[in-house]
């Protein structure tokens, strides 16, 4: 029973779900598993050993697949290869990128992961940077966790110009979903729900 984190690039797994990932490495495994190595926006090794770097922060794996950055297609072999993947890690919860995206290789990604993950009994799905009209239903508790999650986007040190890896942002964010739910003084991180068998 594993935790995927499908990102499409290095660091939207991060931005997206990260402090949601530290909280369940803590009693189940979590696989990062990284589409495309962001080649369009720095070294691919570098922002692949950024990746590591996060993910060694709490115990994760990571798995690369390095499909062209920019170009990533929902196609049959794609396809194969991540239900494969998902088969191989009895993958019982899947993060994936919201299906409203303006970047194509995030709309690719979710697609791929929903022709992917038909057995899949939970897929939750983050908002990132390109997200539009983002609707979510779940909230995760990540008050213990922020900081880790703000240490992990510390890290891209590739991507430091990105005004949304800004920690005031990536705070702010979380104490909104709170205040959303009454919580005030606590951090949460939102999904929405593609799927949820009981």
């Amino acid at each position: 029973m594993t935790v995927l984190a499908i990102s499409p690039h290095p660091d939207d797994v991060e931005i997206g779900c990260f402090g949601t990932l530290a909280r369940l490495a803590a009693r189940e495994p979590v696989v990062i598993v990284v589409m495309t190595s962001g080649s369009v926006r720095g070294s691919p090794e570098e922002r692949e050993r950024e990746t590591l770097e996060c993910a060694h922060l709490i115990g994760a794996a990571v798995e690369f697949l390095r499909y062209p950055d920019g170009s990533l297609l929902q196609d049959p072999e794609t396809v194969a290869r991540v239900r494969a993947l998902m088969k191989r890690h009895s993958a019982t919860t899947v993060f994936a990128p919201y299906f409203q995206d303006t970047h194509q290789d995030h709309a690719a990604t979710f697609g791929i992961v929903a022709a992917s993950a038909a057995h899949t009994r939970e897929i939750l799905l983050y908002e990132t940077p390109s997200t539009f009209d983002f609707r979510p239903q779940v909230f995760y508790d990540v008050t213990s966790t922020l900081s880790v999650k703000q240490q992990a986007l510390a890290l891209f040190h590739t991507q430091a110009d990105r005004p949304y890896l800004d920690p005031g942002l990536v705070d702010g964010q979380a104490r909104y979903f709170a205040l959303r739910l009454h919580e005030k003084g606590k951090a949460y991180e939102a999904f929405a729900l593609f799927r949820s068998v009981r």
